[in-house]
């Protein structure tokens, strides 16, 4: 009896969701994230598929499932995908949405054999865009996918192949514009999976969690305390200079009530830390807090700032921001959420409900001509940081409306607390790991039926021709093979065993015939005469 699998296996390599040996970063958590709500989301008798190359993959991947895999199901771990192995699942998910690079796995198999998924993290960057690029070109189909993890992520990526398909009609310049034979990928909107518990002091509720860090924060009770979490990079986060002076201000229309800023996250060099310090010195009204800082914050002290909270903040103006994990953390955290109104950020945050959204604005998009920063970045003239950090000075954050934002909650406790409940109410319902496990299998039955009913689509040639199709000239002339009746007569089996078995030619010879070679060295032991008949019966292949 075949066993009963989870819709599609994952690949998962350790730089897809190592945080111990890896910096941590968004979509190396996410990598976690997913592979959790999926083994959690298995039912009794199911079974997930996980390729991930690496001595020390299965290891690694065991640690970050114990506990999560109910007992009544399995996890089981390989290196690289198999063929043979994905045809019986009939899906496999990358960490990634260059799809065209993994198109690969289907080569020589029927172009409905499996589906294959990516999702979409950070999109700015010159490979990102190129790998989304080649798409249109590559052999992928309809039940294929590409998961966006918010709706503007998803307007960003359509509008990237559309523009490779206009680039195409433009380079044969065709009398009518022709029908998409061939359909492209699914672009579903699927949000990562939030954290599935607060680990601080959870056996208290909110307001005793707060009173606890806070005391042990040093920080007075009567405060009201703005907590910000993530990257502390000016350059590829967020510049803080709108949240200071809203702060500033708000400090000042309230003199009774003391306002703490805990900024927590990672300061990757010195320079940028010395940079954060000088600019606070222009904002004496506001307390300021580092939680961690060049040494990186801990999990625990995430959360331990977290819950000494009134409100979470996190004014993103910067193009690598596609999501965004640490709102999701800040909704468990049962806080209210201050942020941008900034591409996955509005996914998150419903305005007036469990937060606010600011509305923002971007100078530098307003031609949407290629401008001096994208020139120099494609041409390898100006490095990736100093172009992220460029474009996010062109994002305007409306002060009135940020300030506003911050004075209605420090005004109120029953509409922080009000919206604080809406946070935890919204992870629950659209974020858990059971709500994104749930729309990862409607969207691989969806692929699934695509496939089934895939037998009249046309079949698109590889993305890079084959190897005996682009060297086919280099020899005098292709072989012919062995003809049906063709005998081939071993003089010396004897040496002709020793020689197929020979250091220099086993290992290859091994990958050559599809691991059947000892039975072939067997046949030379037995047999004076071979015919294909015998060859093709040890499982080789007739070509």
């Amino acid at each position: 009896m075949s066993a009963v699998h989870f819709p599609a296996a994952l690949y998962l390599p350790p730089d897809a969701f190592d945080v111990a040996s890896n910096q941590v970063i968004g979509r190396r958590i996410a990598g976690r994230l997913v592979t959790k709500a999926f083994a959690a989301s298995l039912s009794q008798g199911e079974m997930l598929t996980v390729f991930s190359p690496g001595a020390s993959s299965a290891a690694g991947i065991q640690e970050l499932l114990d506990g999560v895999t109910p007992a009544s199901a399995s996890v089981r771990v390989g290196g690289q995908p198999e063929q043979a192995v994905l045809q019986e699942i009939g899906a496999i998910h990358f960490p990634d949405p260059s799809l065209g690079r993994w198109s690969a796995l289907r080569q020589g198999l029927p172009p409905a054999s499996f589906s294959l998924t990516g999702v979409i993290h950070t999109i700015c960057s010159d490979g990102a865009l190129k790998g989304l690029g080649e798409i249109p070109l590559s052999p992928v189909y309809p039940w294929d996918a590409i998961v966006c993890t918010s709706r503007a992520g998803r307007d960003v990526v359509a509008s990237v192949l559309e523009q490779r398909l206009e680039t195409m009609l433009a380079r044969y310049r065709p009398h009518l514009e022709p029908e998409l034979v061939v359909g492209l990928p699914q672009l579903p909107v699927i949000p990562l999976s939030g954290p599935t518990r607060q680990p601080y002091e959870p056996q208290l509720d909110r307001e005793s969690r707060r009173l606890r860090a806070r005391a042990q924060l040093g920080i007075a009770s009567d405060a009201f305390v703005v907590v910000f979490v993530g990257r502390l990079s000016f350059h590829s986060k967020s510049h803080p200079l709108a949240l200071y002076r809203a702060l500033e201000e708000l400090a000042k229309t309230c003199p009774s009530r003391r306002v703490v800023l805990v900024e927590c996250g990672h300061i990757f060099n010195s320079w940028i830390g010395s940079a954060y310090e000088e600019l606070r010195k222009d904002f004496p009204g506001i307390d300021f807090r580092l939680v961690g800082g060049l040494e990186p914050a801990s999990e625990i002290d995430k959360w331990q700032a977290l819950a000494a909270a009134d409100v979470f903040t996190s004014l993103a103006d910067n193009l690598q921001e596609t999501f965004g994990l640490s709102l999701l953390e800040a909704m468990m955290a049962e806080l209210p959420l201050v942020v941008t109104d900034w591409n996955g950020y509005r996914d998150l945050v419903e305005h007036g409900l469990n937060g606010f959204l600011v509305p923002t604005a971007d100078a530098l998009t307003a031609d949407t001509g290629v401008d001096e920063i994208e020139a120099e970045y494609f041409a390898e003239r100006m490095t990736y940081d100093v172009m992220i950090g460029l474009r996010s000075l062109g994002v305007v954050v409306e002060h009135d409306a940020l300030f506003g934002s911050f004075s209605q909650l420090l005004g109120s406790t029953e509409l922080r607390s009000r919206m604080a409940a809406a946070s935890l109410k919204r992870i629950a319902d659209s974020f858990s790991s059971a709500a994104v496990a749930s729309a990862y299998r409607n969207l691989y039955a969806d692929l699934a039926e695509r496939r089934r009913a895939a037998s009249l689509e046309s079949s698109l040639p590889a993305l890079v021709p084959s190897y005996r199709r682009l060297f086919a000239g280099y020899a005098t002339s292709p072989f012919s093979g062995l003809a049906p009746d063709a005998q081939v007569r071993i003089a010396d089996s004897r040496r002709a065993v020793a020689v197929l078995s020979s250091s220099m030619n086993q290992q290859q010879l091994h990958r050559l015939s599809g691991g059947r070679l000892d039975s072939l060295l067997l046949l030379l032991k037995t047999k004076n005469v071979l015919t294909p008949e015998l060859l093709t019966s040890t499982g080789m292949s007739k070509q």
